[in-house]
């Protein structure tokens, strides 16, 4: 470390002074993000970072001994914070809103650790929480964070097969869940009959079951057979469990590599990835990026509409806002009126910064292209607006932007990842068009490919050059590192994202970056058409054809071809469902037009152009290509478990069906 006084995190955050600072010394820069927001270790470090450049393994903040419950909540607590709010639960189709302070929720944990400590949960032992978005989901986290134990947030919407995936890969000791939630509509989703499910038949220890039985909830047959009649046998009352015990005021220190966390992938295209979360640097990135990048500081509000399930939901909402003593606020099921209870939500609450996904704000121009609804809110509270999960078109920015008039701001990462490692800071520089910014901070990204001559040579690339998005190893505080059940060598950690290009971490994206510095991303590698001579990139082509304010979304695969190997198909989502056969047609004639300019061909091409009601979805809101790609080709096909909405599948096989009879 050099230790340089030239060198300092300065506060204000300044984004050059950072970079330059991590770029010249990243080991006295992680070393003072560590210490400078007073992230509590029960053992000092004795390294920053040991890397190994042989077998690629990275360990940051070695030797140290740390807990990330004690630094979202215990900290605070003695820092005179208990009777701050810490969450807001809304639920806005019962008109419910539900408040926990700081010494609310400490008082919950303390005594949910307990009662999994009785039932045998130790350091390193897996729990598995799915059940509805709600303040004892995070009780839940927390407890296994304070004892030691390893939590595993599924998704609240997934079904029996992707549940049983996840249960046999990690074998969790307790699975934590709730006799019923909301999720898409005012009909409850029943949670036991689906864990009962995928129970059935696993080959592992049976774990303990613990239900949260809700109650009071207005409206709620709790006589409906589905609620009434679903028993796991030998499952747990958590208020008949938690009943006067003793609250565990201890907290368990674990080492800095121990596990805070296990993360699915969505797997749409293959089995789920079970990624893993090291405590130590991400308590210390987590709370950098949540001050630094989100700008939000003790005593702010956020809200996010994401799933407990997704990393967003991780890294930003629950623990980045813990660690720094903020406020979050986030919703249960649909809302009643969208998208006012969205705006309602959000001035109720007085949020800061909240986080929308592009296939939201699609949504919500689709409800109100003329974006007056939100003038009846107070949104002046809001500093600026985070939008990610998916690409992000200039026409999103700027319709969300008529409304919040702030700056919307764009960004990549991944769950991988789990914090920006391309981003706008705000105010820092100015935005520039659909760009997803700068590199933070503590990154090494670049743009690489293989050598032509020696496919085994990494070529870093230069402006304006297409390549793969990818992170110069050691990878910075709170990557992931492994793969949960890897073997000691870490192979299938280093299949998936080191053996491709050597030396770096792969993402598996495509993108590009200007003159400027600023990066552009264009799209996941593999989202291409082979037709005739030519490698077409979908992303691009879909960006195009989005120009036309009369499309909502756009998708393009590849459709069998004999002459040409592929024939780009287009599937469009109208903003106007009301158009008369002719309009339709015109837009169809358009986006055909439009495809053919980009790809410079001859009028052998005929794309094929079909107009469909939505879009099929995994529940991240990432667009199910491979599953549209076999529907089209007459291919087998499984439906993910992720999928959002199986319904759309019947009207994809509809126009397929269509399609064969008019040809």
């Amino acid at each position: 470390m050099l230790n340089n006084s030239n060198y300092k995190l300065s506060d204000p955050f300044n984004y050059f002074s950072y970079s330059e600072y991590a770029s010249k010394d990243s080991l006295s820069f992680w070393d003072e993000a560590s210490k400078k927001f007073e992230v509590h270790w029960d053992k000092p470090y004795d390294k920053v970072l040991d890397y190994n450049s042989e077998t690629k393994k990275t360990e940051w903040f070695k030797g140290g001994l740390i807990n990330a419950c004690y630094n979202a909540l215990d900290k605070h607590i003695k820092n005179g914070k208990k009777d701050e709010i810490a969450f807001v639960h809304e639920i806005p189709i019962k008109d419910i809103k539900i408040t926990v302070s700081y010494q609310q929720l400490y008082d919950k944990v303390c005594i949910f650790s307990r009662a999994l400590k009785n039932l045998g949960v130790k350091k390193g032992d897996v729990v598995l929480i799915y059940m509805h978005s709600s303040i004892e989901t995070i009780t839940a986290m927390l407890s296994c964070a304070r004892i030691g134990a390893i939590h595993c947030v599924m998704y609240s919407g997934a079904l029996s097969d992707n549940l049983k995936t996840v249960i046999n890969d990690c074998n969790p000791s307790v699975i934590v869940s709730s006799n019923f939630g909301y999720f898409v509509n005012e009909t409850p989703t029943y949670f036991l009959p689906i864990l009962r499910e995928a129970l059935s038949g696993s080959p592992g220890k049976t774990p303990h079951v613990i239900v949260l039985n809700r109650k009071g909830i207005p409206n709620v047959d709790y006589n409906d057979p589905n609620l009434s009649n679903t028993i796991i046998e030998g499952c747990l009352d958590w208020e008949e469990l938690v009943k006067d015990l003793e609250p565990l005021r201890e907290h368990e220190p674990v080492e800095s590599q121990h596990p805070l966390y296990l993360i699915y992938s969505s797997g749409t295209t293959n089995k789920p990835k079970g990624i893993v979360r090291e405590t130590g640097g991400y308590v210390v990135a987590m709370n950098y990026a949540n001050r630094m990048h989100c700008r939000m500081n003790d005593g702010d509000s956020m809200y996010s509409a994401a799933s407990f399930g997704w990393i967003s939901s991780h890294s930003f909402l629950i623990y980045g806002m813990l660690f720094i003593g903020a406020r979050s606020a986030f919703h249960e099921g649909p809302y009643k009126s969208y998208p006012n209870d969205l705006w309602d939500i959000i001035s109720r609450n007085k949020a800061n910064l909240f986080l929308l996904s592009p296939t939201q704000i699609k949504r919500i121009r689709k409800i109100d292209p003329k974006a007056e609804l939100a003038s009846k809110y107070d949104l002046s509270n809001v500093r600026y607006v985070i939008v990610g999960s998916e690409r992000v078109e200039q026409s999103i920015i700027d319709y969300l932007y008529q409304i919040i008039k702030k700056p919307i701001l764009n960004e990549y990462w991944q769950t991988e990842i789990g914090w920006q490692m391309i981003h706008n800071p705000l105010n820092q520089f100015p935005l520039r068009g659909d760009s997803i910014g700068k590199v933070a901070a503590g990154f090494q990204v670049r743009i690489v490919t293989h050598s032509q001559d020696n496919p085994s040579n990494v070529l870093e690339l230069g402006p304006n050059e297409i390549g793969e998005i990818v992170i110069k190893l050691p990878v910075p505080p709170g990557v992931t590192t492994s793969l949960f059940g890897d073997n000691k060598e870490q192979s299938l950690y280093k299949h998936h994202y080191l053996n491709k290009f050597e030396g770096y971490y792969s993402t598996g994206d495509l993108g590009y970056y200007d003159n400027d510095g600023y990066f552009f991303f264009i799209s996941r590698d593999g989202d291409s058409i082979t037709c005739g001579n030519s490698s077409i990139n979908c992303s691009v082509m879909e960006l195009e054809i989005l120009n036309n304010p009369q499309i909502s979304e756009c998708c393009i695969i590849g459709i069998k071809d004999e002459l040409l190997s592929e024939t780009p198909m287009v599937l469009l989502v109208l903003n106007n469902n009301n158009q008369d056969e002719a309009q339709i047609e015109n837009i169809k004639k358009k986006a055909s037009l439009t495809l053919q300019n980009i790809m410079h061909t001859n009028t052998i091409l005929r794309p094929i152009v079909l107009c469909v009601n939505s879009l099929p979805r995994n529940r991240n809101g990432k667009v199910l290509k491979p599953l549209v790609k076999s529907i089209f080709n007459g291919e087998n096909y499984t439906a993910p478990s992720t999928i959002e909405d199986s319904s759309v599948i019947d009207d994809l096989l509809e126009q397929y069906k269509r399609l064969n009879q008019s040809n």
